[in-house]
């Protein structure tokens, strides 16, 4: 059993290191976190989503998503909008601004993504995403994430 905690630190250097890399990447962008990202993306995906929702979605608390959802309305990329029947709730959506910061960044993201993949062949590559995939159902099928979809 010993070579499976060798295994499984190498694992866990390589998730840092991966970790690290989207990291320093983040920080030489335009200061949107992946954490903002993420939020841009399911408010784009979801237009008039609540702060609940988010919370529930990032697995964040409240007291953690109203800064986060502060600091993107602050930025002129969310907007607040009234809920038509409930006035109690607050609804998202994105400005144009925001759409446009999430084109731009997921495209960024590509570049990055295919030029730290440039090494592998095809073969390597598809090898890689089948067995990224089998991670990513395992997770989901241990309640770990949401369905992937």
């Amino acid at each position: 059993m010993g070579y499976l905690n060798e295994k499984m630190e190498r694992l866990l250097f390589l998730a840092m290191q991966m970790r690290r890399y989207f990291k320093h990447y983040e920080q030489e962008t335009d200061k949107t976190t992946l954490l903002q990202l993420e939020t841009l993306m399911f408010i784009q995906e979801k237009p008039g989503v609540s702060m609940k929702e988010i919370s529930v979605q990032l697995k964040i608390s409240m007291p953690a998503t109203t800064p986060l959802i502060d600091r993107l309305i602050a930025t002129k990329l969310v907007k607040r909008m009234g809920d038509k029947t409930d006035r109690r709730l607050i609804r998202l959506e994105l400005t144009i601004q925001g759409n446009a910061r999430v084109e731009e960044r997921t495209e960024q993201m590509k570049l990055k993504i295919k030029d730290l993949f440039a090494g592998l062949n095809e073969e390597e590559l598809d090898t890689y995403i089948k067995i990224q995939t089998k991670i990513i159902e395992t997770m989901f099928k241990k309640k770990l994430i949401d369905n992937p979809s």
